[in-house]
């Protein structure tokens, strides 16, 4: 873009090319019907028990389109560590100029372990050994080149009390995974992480289908000063849509109330979502229903 002298203004439709989904992959479906349905009032859909997918080894091996083919985990690891070099050694080079490309390498690691975490550019810095004007022209590049993406506090008014510091998404959860030294199964069974690494995969699912409205779908999440969040909320327009992610396979009532209480300080929220890892799809309240993960795209 650098080298084109014009602004193309009104003459250009801009897309983001995003990883594959789950479905894509799997070669299911290319559009997020359900995800849009969801938008209309009068959608209703009967209570019923899918297979059940494990998301583990799909969040493990990663969505990059170079993955389709690979069945090996060794190829998998490999693949993983040729694109964080080549990624380092030549993308970073081109679109700037680095004092340290160790000290890059060392923030990137370190905000892989904190994806799905509200940012904290301060503790980065003081973890790497990085002064904090460096950890956020990184944390910008990092931005800029797909590698990361922000989600912002939602709130419609600057006077409510919601905590307004990002929260920080590895754009595909495999990646994040890799660099934080999960190799295989076992290991991130086991992760401390497992479950903001879980959420990392939702937010790109949700993120690819915000994406495809017209006009694209804002992502948001939601958390007051007093601690209750809302892993993500997405607006169209006027209308709302609030989504929680739990990495369970048995959704309760309980892990709803955050849901419930911003229905109730928006109450124009068309429905909530659980997303969750297990079979059912079930309604949990009148407008909450839960789902497993990758419903949205069937």
């Amino acid at each position: 873009m650098k080298r084109i002298s014009e602004t193309l203004a009104g003459r250009a439709v801009y897309f983001e090319m995003y990883p594959m989904t789950y479905s894509e992959m799997e070669n299911k479906t290319e559009s997020p019907q359900r995800f849009f349905d969801l938008w209309n009032p009068a959608f209703k859909i009967e209570e019923s028990r899918l297979p059940l997918l494990d998301p583990v080894p799909v969040m493990l091996k990663g969505f990059m389109p170079s993955l389709l083919t690979l069945t090996e985990r060794r190829d998998v690891l490999l693949w993983w560590e040729g694109y964080v070099r080549t990624y380092l050694e030549r993308d970073v080079r081109e679109l700037t100029q680095l004092e340290s490309l160790i000290d890059f390498k060392r923030v990137l690691d370190s905000i892989a372990a904190r994806t799905g975490n509200v940012l904290n550019q301060t503790e980065v810095s003081r973890d790497t050994g990085v002064s904090q004007p460096t950890v956020h022209r990184y944390l910008k590049l990092l931005e800029v080149s797909n590698i990361i993406s922000r989600t912002p506090s939602y709130y419609t008014s600057r006077t409510k009390r919601i905590t307004k510091a990002p929260k920080l998404f590895f754009i595909d959860p495999g990646l994040s995974i890799y660099l934080s030294g999960y190799y295989d199964e076992e290991s991130l069974r086991n992760a401390r992480e497992l479950g903001s690494f879980f959420e990392t995969m939702v937010h790109m699912h949700i993120k690819i289908a915000s994406e495809l409205m017209a006009p694209k779908a804002k992502v948001f999440y939601w958390r007051t000063t007093n601690g209750k969040e809302v892993d993500f909320v997405v607006e169209h327009g006027k209308k709302l849509l609030a989504f929680e992610v739990k990495l369970t396979q048995n959704p309760l009532f309980s892990d709803i109330k955050n849901l419930l209480t911003f229905i109730g300080a928006y109450p124009h929220t068309e429905r909530a979502l659980l997303l969750h890892s297990g079979e059912s799809v079930r309604w949990l309240h009148t407008k909450v229903l839960a789902v497993p993960w990758w419903w949205l795209w069937e």
